[in-house]
This record gives structure tokens, C-alpha cells and sequence, in this order.
């Protein structure tokens, strides 16, 4: 046995890139800013979030891996710092939303810190295949609305994708975050339902809902299944297992309760799998020999595992974090079932006192006090079950042979943290009804959650007609004081229907100036359709790309030319013959490239998708608060669909002393610039609460001032500045706004000729 001591040093500034450089497994389009050699400290303005605490960053793990350490960035200026286990830093990238980069470590304990929250994926996903794994998000949580994630590059026969929902009416789609987010699949779900995907080997995936999803990467087991409580531990589970090569899968039950009963279905048949009685820290479990679909209920509190631990008891390549009674994977209390191999635990607190028992005898395998950033490594010789117990937070991973095997690792900053969070089934009308009529007053409620380890306090939300770059709010920005960890608040607010009802999407953001440190804020938006709609309903699920709003400032518009793009998934088991898109528009738009607004798609194969798009030109303005446009989507072997969409119409709020500070914005606000990419001209909107002294400048990859384009003194309101690039050269840039009322904020655009 030997004893891995981690010395974690500080970073005590963040160092920004003065060389971009290409590195290895970047997402497309992303680029790397080499943090480290950079021999200038300076304040680097890309940073949106914390980027330290007193201690060290907020955002960081400790982990073992066999080979790779993949990182997946939920949001843009990402900073990844990676040290090994002697503390030195050894490797840095940023990364923008949805992008990955792939740390080839060899194997070994390392520390990952960011800037903002992120997922870590370790083992061997990149190097070798045959493992499984179900991703979680930046709070560590495997049911989240927004997943990324990697299927194994090796195809061996049998290894599927797959999404479970939770909740009825889930919509999801799949993209690829291979090759700049291409809508792979999408459909819709119920409760226990789940959608398999194959052929996707080789793949990193993002999978988004308007409910909670979990999603399994299986080529073979090595994972503990999600419960529907959105953590590793609960009272119900919807899992899978398979059967790899011929290698007996198996449904490895554990029990933190006393007199807990428990029975698996097959989730085709009805049939009883498996069943019985545990007490805490007993196990069941039960070898599969075919792909199986299946659910799990129990009377107590269990983790439920696909792992070796059924049908073997040695020589089986794999790698399974192992969940404790939190079912965080980060606790202080862990029963494990494994069989010989390697075992990795981590301290995440100082003087925190470790014992390990085995259960069957009763026998101390280990005990010792570690301090914050320090592990211990052994290989456990003899298969049975294990009982981890510390003062203080830990995490534990099994593993055997050093090679095939992965896993998403648990994220400890997560458990310090509120997680706020909003998703479409949170969002409720009353009355409720199949349509409604102009004019009519109705309620929406609206519940946030705070599904994390801590209060979040003076927790903003807002309700909106439309995206809420639109600006137009139905609500005032609404403040609830505090929300205890584990707990929500509801709120309501009185709504007279618009117009065009059907083309009505009912918006919540929560914390919009992400001013509340939490674990994950990517699902802090959420909407729900006024009337329900058909987009994603079978046989052909559709999908449509187009900005969701437009600057309309002295009947000048933002943008004139914008792409729609849509995408039409095949979710039936046949050939779609023939399918065809037409793209209706309202009078003041043409259609520029083609200006046909028929396409014919052709025949579609069964789980395969066709995408098309359209340039289209806006004339002339409008008066309303949106342009209204639909698409039409038919096959010769499907019914026709209607899909109705809005762009909205965002204009500029009168200043004037007559009509008071009602309509003037009620916070400020730098929106994404449009279009993005650009050649050679972008618009960039913004909005001001109250008079401030305002400057807006364009920024090279160096940090370097390139461009000004507002340096005055403005009133409040809404603005809308163009920037003719002509003259600089292809590449990426960052435009920042700063006012003299302590607003700063920076987005990303890119310069394509």
C-alpha cells in the first residue's frame, strides 16, 4: 500500500495568454490560451466568474485517472488550470460554452481548477473503449437540463446512447458537440420513457431539455445509476444494462436503510428481475446476460449500480466512482461493493479521519488522517463490501489494471454551493387550457428551486414575452430574499394574453446578472409554450436556429440578413418518403438564398435528420412586438406539422420625463452581438438603467484595446452600435461594456472573411 500525498499550491493572480496556440482535442472553433507561460500578471477581463477564494479557487477537484482527463466548459472565458500531484502546475486552456478539451495525463492523481463551474471526465475515454458512464452537470447532479458529454470512440457491437426522462412531455435534443452543435436527435418523453441512440461512437454530445434528462454513454458497465431525485441515491431508478462481449452485466443494489424492500422490472416486459429485503449496508445483486431496460423502486434509501460486482470478482477492467448516502459521490459515509482491483480515495478537508472496514469481518483495512488535497491509493485484494467512513467530505473511485474505464468525476465545490434552477415543468398557467384568447387575463406561476448544498440569498427572477433579449418583460424584476438549500419558492404574476397566442413562448430567468455565486447557472432560463405545440412530437421531431430578437431603434433595424436553419429528425422506424419544408414569412421579410420557400428534404432514414436553411432579408420594420413567421413540415408517410416561431422586436424604452421611469429598462444589460460570425459588420445591443458615463471596446485575443466604439456619457435606455470590422483581420475578438455605474460585462465575437 502506499500513501499519495497532494501539496496544492495557489495561483494567486490569473495569468492571461500572450500567445494563442493549437492544442490537441479542442472542441472546433475553440482556442487555447497557453495560462502558464505567460510572463506578464494581469488582471485578465475575460474572468465572468469567481476566480479565487481566500483558500484557493472555488471551482476545483482532486482525481485519479488512467490516462485522459476531458473537461467540458458550460460557459464562455473558461479558465482550466491542471497540477499534478506534486502540486505544479503542468497544463491550461480556456474554452467557451460547450467546448471540451482533452488533458492527456497518463496515469496519475491530479487537481483540476477553473474559474467557473465545470464537469470532469477521467479514466481512459479517449485512450482505450469498452466502459459506461452517466454524465452529470457542473452542480455533480445526473439529472440536469443541459448534459455534455463523450461516447467512446470504439465500436465492439452494442453500444448505445441513451436519454431517460423523469418527467411527462420531456422535449430533448441531442447535439453534436463534434462539429459546432448539430441537432443529431430529438423528440419527446415521458415519465420512465427513454430514447436510444447508436452509431455515435467517437462523439462528444450535448443533450438538452426542457425538463431534467439523465444521459448513459454504454459500451460496457462501470456505473452507478441515477435515482429520480436527480442524485445517485434514492427510492427509483431508470437504468440499463448490456451485454459487451459476451461479459455478464448486473444490477448490484446497495442499502443505507434497515428493512428496506426492493423489486426490478423489465421495463418492456413487467417482469420481475430481481427482489428482495436489505438491511444497511447489505447487497443484492443480480448478473444480465441481454440488453435490458429496467426499473427499480425500494422502500428505503439504496444505491443502485450496473457493475462487475455481480458476475465477477477479479480481472475486469473498469472504473466507477462510488456514491455515499448523499448520493453526491462526496460524503463521509460510503458502503461500496467491489471486486479486486485498485482503490483511490480523496480528503477535501483538513484533518479528516479515514477508516476502512470490511463488512463481512469486521476487519479495519485502513485508518489514518488526511488533510485537504491529499489521497490515498491502495489495491484491494479480495472482492466484497467496503465501509468508507470520514469526519469530513472524501470521494472514492474503484478501478482495476489501469485501463478501460471512465467515469464523470464527483465535483466537491459543488457541495458548498446553492444551485439555483428553473426548467418548463416549474412554469404553470391558470387557468390551464388548450388555447387561450386575446386578451384574456390570466396567472403564471413560477417555482425556483435551489437544489443545492447551501441559501442562495436575494434571488432575482423575471418573467418575459419571449426570450428575454427581446425585452419584453411581463413582470418587474421580482426579489425573494432567501431560499434555503433543498427548498423553492413559487411566484405568480398576472398576464393579459397578446396577440398571435400560438407563437407565444413564456419565459423565467433567474439571477440574470449572475450576481449569486452558485454550481451551476446553465439552468436558470427556462420557457414554456402559451399553447402547446407540436415541434418535437413524432414521427418528425423539428428543430429551428434563428436569433430571437432584433434591435429597432429610429425605424432602424439591427440587422437586416439573418439564417434560418431547421432540422428534421426521423424518430420513426421507416424511411420518411419524401419529406418537405416550407418556410412561411410575413410581408416585410423576402427570402434572399433560395428564394424558394419549398425545399424538398428527399427521403430521411429512420433515426437520421435532414437540415436545411434559409438567408432571409427584413425589408422594413413593423409595428408589432414581434415578426411572426412558421414552417410547415410533411412526408408522404407523416402528418404535416406546423411549427410557429417569433422574432422579437426589441426596441429602444422612451426617456421621456411625461411618461415617467415605467418603461425604462430595469437593469442593465450586454446582449449577444448579431450576426456571430460576422463578415464584415456585427450589431451589439445594450441597455442602461440610469445615466452613466459608458464605454464599449473591442478586444484582440491579447488583451489589447483594438477598438472604440462608445466612450460617452448616455442616458437611460436602450442602444444598438455597429461595428465595421473591415480592416482587421480574421480571428476571434471580445467587445467588453463597462459604465461608471460599476456594470462591466464581456462577450465573445468572431470575424470570419
Amino acid at each position: 500500500m502506499s500513501r499519495i500525498i497532494i501539496t496544492i499550491t495557489l495561483l494567486l493572480s490569473c495569468l492571461m495568454l500572450l500567445q494563442a496556440q493549437e492544442r490537441g482535442g479542442m472542441a472546433p472553433g475553440m482556442e487555447a490560451i497557453d495560462l502558464l507561460s505567460s510572463q506578464t500578471q494581469q488582471t485578465a477581463f475575460l474572468s465572468t466568474g469567481p476566480m479565487q477564494t481566500e483558500n484557493g479557487f472555488v471551482y476545483s477537484t482532486t482525481t485519479h485517472t488512467f490516462a485522459d482527463i476531458i473537461v467540458f466548459s458550460y460557459f464562455d472565458n473558461t479558465n482550466f488550470y491542471i497540477r499534478n500531484a506534486t502540486g505544479v502546475p503542468i497544463d491550461s486552456v480556456m474554452l467557451h460554452r460547450d467546448q471540451y478539451y482533452i488533458f492527456s495525463t497518463g496515469t496519475g492523481v491530479y487537481r483540476v481548477e477553473a474559474n467557473q463551474s465545470f464537469t470532469v471526465l477521467i479514466g481512459d475515454p479517449i485512450t482505450n473503449s469498452v466502459m459506461g458512464y452517466y454524465a452529470v452537470d457542473e452542480s455533480g447532479s445526473p439529472l440536469s437540463t443541459r448534459l455534455n458529454t463523450y461516447m467512446p470512440k470504439t465500436s465492439w457491437s452494442g453500444e448505445h446512447f441513451i436519454v431517460f426522462a423523469y418527467h411527462d412531455q420531456t422535449e430533448f435534443q441531442i447535439k453534436s458537440l463534434s462539429d459546432g452543435s448539430t441537432t443529431i436527435a430529438a423528440g419527446i418523453l415521458n415519465k420512465g420513457e427513454h430514447f436510444q441512440l447508436d452509431g455515435q461512437n467517437n462523439k462528444f454530445l450535448g443533450v438538452y431539455a426542457n425538463k431534467p434528462v439523465s444521459a448513459l454513454s454504454y459500451t460496457d458497465q462501470g456505473y452507478f445509476v441515477p435515482a429520480s431525485n436527480g442524485t445517485f441515491a434514492g427510492h427509483e431508478f431508470y437504468g440499463f444494462s448490456g451485454y459487451i462481449g459476451s461479459w455478464a452485466n448486473g444490477i448490484v443494489v446497495t442499502s443505507y436503510e434497515d428493512s428496506t424492500d426492493f423489486y426490478a422490472v423489465n421495463s418492456a416486459t413487467g417482469d420481475t428481475i430481481m427482489q428482495g429485503s436489505l438491511n444497511k449496508g447489505e447487497v443484492a445483486s443480480h448478473a444480465i446476460y441481454g440488453d435490458t431496460y429496467w426499473k427499480l423502486y425500494s422502500t428505503g434509501k439504496v444505491t443502485v449500480s450496473n457493475t462487475p460486482y455481480a458476475g465477477w470478482s477479479g480481472s475486469y477492467y473498469y472504473l466507477a466512482r462510488q456514491i455515499d448516502e448523499s448520493g453526491l459521490g462526496i460524503g463521509t459515509n460510503f458502503y461500496a461493493p467491489i471486486i479486486v482491483g485498485d482503490v483511490n480515495l480523496f480528503s477535501y478537508h483538513d484533518d479528516n479521519e479515514i477508516s476502512i472496514v470490511d463488512m463481512s469481518n469486521g476487519t479495519v483495512i485502513w485508518s489514518d488522517t488526511l488533510q485537504s488535497g491529499e489521497g490515498y491509493g491502495y489495491n484491494n485484494s479480495t472482492k466484497g463490501v467496503y465501509h468508507f467512513t470520514s469526519t469530513y467530505n472524501i470521494a472514492v473511485i474503484a478501478s482495476f489494471g489501469g485501463g478501460f474505464g471512465a467515469d464523470f468525476m464527483p465535483l466537491n465545490f459543488a457541495v458548498g454551493l446553492p444551485d439555483l434552477a428553473v426548467s418548463s415543468g416549474d412554469i404553470r398557467f391558470d387557468p390551464e387550457a388548450q388555447s387561450y384568447q386575446s386578451g384574456e387575463i390570466i396567472t403564471i406561476h413560477a417555482t425556483i428551486h435551489n437544489y443545492g448544498f447551501a441559501e442562495a440569498n436575494d434571488v432575482k427572477v423575471r418573467f418575459y414575452d419571449g426570450h428575454p433579449s427581446g425585452n419584453n418583460a411581463i413582470s418587474p424584476l421580482m426579489n425573494v430574499p432567501s431560499i434555503p438549500s433543498k427548498e423553492s419558492v413559487t411566484l405568480q404574476q398576472s398576464w393579459q394574453v397578446p396577440e398571435f397566442t400560438e407563437y407565444r413562448n413564456v419565459y423565467v430567468i433567474v439571477d440574470p446578472h449572475n450576481t449569486i455565486l452558485e454550481s451551476n447557472n446553465s439552468n436558470n432560463l427556462a420557457y414554456r409554450s402559451l399553447i402547446p405545440n407540436s415541434d418535437l412530437l413524432p414521427p418528425l421531431p423539428t428543430t429551428v436556429d434563428a436569433p430571437a430578437s432584433v434591435g429597432y431603434d429610429n425605424e432602424v433595424l439591427e440587422f437586416e440578413q439573418f439564417t434560418i436553419t431547421v432540422n428534421v429528425f426521423n424518430s420513426g422506424t421507416v424511411v420518411a418518403e419524401n419529406a418537405w419544408v416550407k418556410l412561411n414569412v410575413p410581408a416585410e421579410w423576402s427570402l434572399q438564398n433560395p428564394v424558394d420557400s419549398v425545399v424538398v428534404l428527399g427521403n430521411i432514414d429512420a433515426a437520421q435528420s435532414a437540415t436545411y436553411s434559409w438567408v432571409v432579408n427584413i425589408d422594413q420594420g413593423t409595428n408589432e412586438d414581434a415578426y411572426f413567421y412558421s414552417l410547415l413540415v410533411d412526408a408522404d408517410n407523416a402528418d404535416a406539422k406546423t411549427v410557429n416561431k417569433m422574432l422579437l422586436v426589441s426596441r429602444p424604452t422612451s426617456i421621456n420625463p411625461d411618461e415617467g421611469t415605467a418603461l425604462l429598462p430595469k437593469e442593465t444589460m450586454l446582449y449577444p452581438n448579431y450576426p456571430n460570425p460576422f463578415n464584415p459588420t456585427t450589431f451589439i445591443s445594450y441597455q442602461l438603467t440610469a445615466l452613466s458615463d459608458v464605454d464599449l471596446s473591442i478586444y484582440n485575443l491579447l488583451g489589447q484595446k483594438v477598438a472604440i466604439l462608445v466612450a460617452q456619457n448616455q442616458p437611460a435606455g436602450r442602444y444598438s452600435v455597429e461595428w465595421d470590422a473591415r480592416g482587421f483581420p480574421s480571428g476571434i475578438y471580445y467587445y467588453r461594456l463597462s459604465t461608471s455605474n460599476g456594470y462591466t460585462a464581456t462577450r465573445k465575437l468572431v470575424l470570419m472573411k
